[in-house]
């Protein structure tokens, strides 16, 4: 799960105010099935189409906590890519998981608050983009194998 503190403008009796929260985002199956239902493209091939370009730009990897000024210009190309900016804003309100009732909610209603909210676009960004990348990287949802059942022991 990642969790990310967002800091944004929101506009309240016409004066201007900066609001900070606390956003998690879950690679769940729900959040997959909330991009299928939302694009009409299939989860994985989408993926794997953007994590290809994305291997393209890094070339060999990128460490983010020792990030140079020079390495950040050379992954600017991960924010213009058209198939990679395509797919994670689309995907990345299907990530958000809402806390509701001290368990995290992931529906089609989370899905159009965060692509209506004004912290969405303080998540485009080099960091955050790749943060997404390794939390779907990390985990597999598809090709679970059933666990085999035990034979019963003859006595």
């Amino acid at each position: 799960m990642i969790k990310e503190i967002v800091t944004y403008t929101d506009f309240e009796d016409n004066q201007e105010i900066e609001k900070e929260e606390t956003l998690r985002f879950a690679y769940t199956p729900s959040a997959v099935k909330n991009y299928e239902a939302e694009t009409g493209k299939p989860f994985f091939e989408s993926y794997n189409e953007a994590f290809s370009q994305l291997a393209t730009v890094l070339d060999g990897g990128v460490d983010l906590a020792n990030l140079s000024e020079s390495d950040a210009l050379k992954l600017f190309p991960v924010m213009t890519d058209p198939t990679i900016n395509t797919f994670l804003m689309d995907f990345i309100p299907c990530l958000y998981a809402k806390v509701e009732d001290n368990r995290l909610v992931q529906s089609v209603v989370t899905v159009e608050e965060a692509q209506e909210s004004l912290w969405l676009m303080e998540l485009v960004n080099i960091e955050f983009f790749l943060q997404v990348f390794n939390e779907i990287s990390g985990k597999t949802l598809q090709d679970k194998k059933p666990k085999a059942k035990k034979k019963a022991k003859k006595v």
